[in-house]
């Protein structure tokens, strides 16, 4: 009987030592940034006035927040997020608001943070 209390006191002296990581809670009322730098995987050149698209789902459509590489292959996205999955970046067609529903650039993109992505290599829009 008293190995049995020692066990027990033993086992809840381990539980409450052992590390807890606190992660800060979403902010869902805040806006949210998504930057990177598109370049061509083939070229190894910027890849400018490309479209690109947040999803916040595997349902990808024309509502999701975007933007349009500058010169420099710059692109920075601004969002909300709805507190669900991860997010993924895809290519859209601006002039035809299309959204390239089976490709993306990149998937499962921590939310709920400003992050910044660094150089993206991408051949999701042809041989560029």
């Amino acid at each position: 009987m008293k190995w049995f209390i020692f066990l027990a006191i033993c086992t809840c002296t381990i539980i409450s030592c052992s590390k807890k990581t606190n992660t800060p809670p979403i902010d869902y009322s805040q806006t949210y940034t998504v930057s990177g730098t598109l370049v061509s995987s083939f070229s190894l050149k910027p890849l400018a006035g490309k479209a690109v698209s947040l999803s916040q789902s595997d349902n990808m459509d024309t509502t999701d927040p975007g933007a349009v590489t500058d010169s420099n292959g710059y692109f920075q996205i601004s969002y909300h997020t709805n507190g669900t999955n991860q997010l993924n970046l895809h290519p859209t067609l601006a002039s035809y608001q299309c959204v390239f529903t089976d490709i993306n650039i990149l998937e499962n993109i921590p939310k709920g943070k400003n992050e910044n992505l660094g150089t993206i290599y991408t051949n999701r829009f042809g041989n560029n």
